[in-house]
């Protein structure tokens, strides 16, 4: 569990990054109602999606029968349908907020949890809060996500921190709440964006990889042919190194 000094230093974080990301937008923040972002065109089309689902998230039988390209079904499954940017946007909707701030709530909510997410990642790896908060701030507030912020698509990526978590927990001691959280996070993930499914899959797959031609290298009779025992890694699992530590 979390001591009181770290459970404050995590919550400190969090407000960090929400002050960064209204900077990092600003003016949005200061009028999030009426203002926003909707050149080129995908803008607009992404607000219109999030209210969309944010207002028929809780009519699965009407959520993808959007109401563009008539006498066509199905058609919110024509464009990213941003499911989860939906949620977060569906109370603002329901308290009587406009499509444009319920856009904007979204938005900052997604640059927050991601820079949040990935500082935790790797404060959790290093044990150092100044790596956690320069990764936390290369993840969200980066020249590519700052030049697409009209994508919301690609404003949400809290989730890929947790399925690198997953992933190293996995690597590194193989438990069945590993694979859960791994599990979980690929699909909540998928539910932001196809795009981020298809990067964190190859990641997933990249490091599945890698962690086969490992155990291989550990094999009966590959320790010389391989250059001993530990090459290529340095040792493994539970020789006090920082994949022990992670988990």
């Amino acid at each position: 569990m979390l001591s009181f000094n770290h459970t404050r230093a995590v919550v400190l974080a969090l407000g960090v990054f929400l002050l960064l990301s209204a900077a990092h937008t600003w003016p949005l923040a200061a009028a999030p109602s009426h203002w926003s972002r909707t050149d080129p065109g995908d803008g607009a089309l992404n607000t219109w999606a999030v209210a969309w689902v944010g207002h028929n998230l809780l009519q699965p039988s009407k959520l993808f029968e959007a109401n563009i390209f008539y006498p066509e079904h199905l058609t919110l499954a024509y464009s990213e349908a941003m499911l989860v940017q939906g949620a977060i946007a569906a109370p603002v909707l329901a308290a009587g907020g406009s499509a444009v701030l319920a856009y904007n709530v979204a938005l900052l909510a997604g640059l927050t949890l991601t820079g949040w997410a990935f500082c935790l990642l790797v404060w959790r790896w290093t044990d150092n809060w100044i790596a956690g908060y320069v990764a936390g701030s290369l993840a969200a507030f980066n020249a590519f996500s700052l030049a697409h912020v009209t994508h919301m698509q690609f404003q949400h990526v809290e989730f890929f921190a947790v399925i690198l978590f997953a992933l190293d927990a996995l690597v590194t001691a193989g438990t069945m709440r590993a694979v859960v959280v791994l599990a979980v996070s690929m699909a909540v993930q998928a539910l932001t964006s196809i795009y981020l499914l298809v990067y964190a899959t190859w990641v997933c797959g990249a490091a599945g990889r890698r962690e086969v031609h490992i155990e291989a290298q550990r094999a009966p009779g590959c320790s010389k042919a391989c250059g001993g025992p530990g090459h290529g890694r340095g040792g493994r699992r539970g020789d006090g190194g920082r994949a022990e530590r992670a988990v």
